[in-house]
């Protein structure tokens, strides 16, 4: 079911993907298209100039000036107009120079404006008895070059503002979410907190009406039992409290729940060999009890994910600088890489009947509570590796 919504999550996803480059690349378009018109507006008026100048030639000068004085002068975006077949400058119009630069290196500047103004758009001749005696070179007008990059202002803009919409979205739900784990923990512990105590308190009477060596032996499995519960409640009510991080001795994180996890495995039906590697006995900075958790919650899933005869799971513990790494290791069926990204993903899980808990609950004590990092590698049929960074005994601090 959680897969279920992960497909569909990444498909909506998707859609609004598509949806997106196809918004982007209609306003594109449209705003090409209003360019391209713009500029053939242009090409007309100047043609049409270019018929007023050529008639204008065959005439007299007078009205040769009257068309550059009342209607060239007119024109509000950069034209030159080159003379044939010296391709000499006869004039511009809207391109501002320097008032103390020479006739030369302005007429070579005009020279390049002419090569890019022709890139952007053709001249337009202007021709006196069927010869092309003249041309006028003209470039985009400020409308047209502001229409140019008004798609990508607005694709910015609107981009940049769903980016912080969906940077509050996440921080919201980021939000929820924990309220949810916090909320759920508190009256999990709050739940099994007074049954507990009850039990504790059953358990001295029993141990007081039944003294044969075989009932105080059953009576010592079930007191361990209810402090197994009992501890399992007071993981649950450090969730969204303060945590304290405590120099301790990664044996003594460790051993405690390798012994626990060895008296079940048998109850589980498989033959899991576990070995660990700490030759240096580094110290962590930790929460003992959420840190267990932690730990024993990697264990389980890497025997859950051994389907072998005979498993192993090497547990394995490095000094790095500041940092201590802890590796869990295992032989068993590992990750696909289409689920990997998942695996920490509350909800998801690759059994049947999993909650999906475990791993995200793994994570959140480790990075959250714990300052350090958690990564995996893995690959199908080749086991897995959990690898933990977690903080060294210089680094001494209180998580809320």
């Amino acid at each position: 079911m959680q897969n279920q919504k992960i497909r569909s999550s990444f498909n909506i996803k998707i859609f609004l993907f598509l949806a997106a480059i196809m918004i982007i690349g209609g306003v594109l378009i449209y705003t090409n298209q209003l360019v391209e018109k713009l500029r053939a507006d242009s090409r007309r008026f100047l043609t049409y100039n270019a018929q007023l100048v050529a008639n204008a030639l065959s005439t007299d000068d007078q009205n040769l000036d009257f068309v550059f004085n009342e209607i060239i002068n007119h024109i509000s975006f950069p034209v030159i107009i080159s003379v044939e077949p010296q391709k000499g400058i006869y004039a511009f119009k809207n391109i501002n120079f320097p008032e103390s630069m020479s006739t030369e290196e302005r007429d070579k500047r005009l020279t390049g404006l002419i090569l890019d103004m022709d890139l952007e758009n053709s001249s337009v001749p202007i021709q006196y008895m069927e010869t092309t005696v003249m041309y006028i070179h003209y470039g985009d007008s400020d409308l047209i070059r502001q229409l140019k990059w008004l798609p990508y202002i607005e694709i910015m803009v609107v981009t940049l503002f769903i980016l912080m919409g969906f940077a509050g979205f996440q921080f919201i739900r980021n939000a929820e979410r924990k309220g949810i784990w916090v909320g759920m923990a508190k009256e999990t512990a709050h739940q099994l907190g007074t049954p507990l105590s009850s039990l504790l308190g059953w358990l001295e009477l029993l141990k007081d009406r039944f003294q044969s060596a075989s009932d105080q032996e059953v009576l010592a499995d079930m007191e361990g039992d209810v402090q197994r519960l009992n501890q399992v409640a007071q993981r649950f009510s450090k969730i969204g409290s303060g945590v304290t991080l405590i120099p301790l001795e990664s044996k003594d994180l460790i051993q405690p729940v390798i012994q626990y996890i060895r008296r079940r495995i048998p109850h589980w039906g498989k033959i899991i060999n576990i070995t660990v590697i700490n030759p240096d006995n580094p110290i962590i900075m930790a929460n003992l009890e959420l840190f267990e958790w932690a730990l024993e919650n990697l264990v389980k899933n890497a025997i859950d994910a051994n389907d072998k005869e005979v498993g192993e799971i090497f547990i394995k513990t490095t000094a790095s600088g500041s940092r201590v790494v802890i590796e869990v290791q295992d032989n068993g069926r590992g990750i696909a890489n289409r689920d990997r990204k998942n695996i920490f993903r509350p909800g998801w899980s690759s059994k049947k009947r999993g909650w999906g808990l475990g791993l995200s609950l793994t994570k959140r004590i480790i990075e959250e509570y714990h300052g350090g990092k958690i990564t995996v590698q893995s690959a199908p049929g080749s086991g897995t590796i959990f690898k933990l960074e977690l903080l060294g005994p210089q680094k001494n601090m209180s998580r809320l």
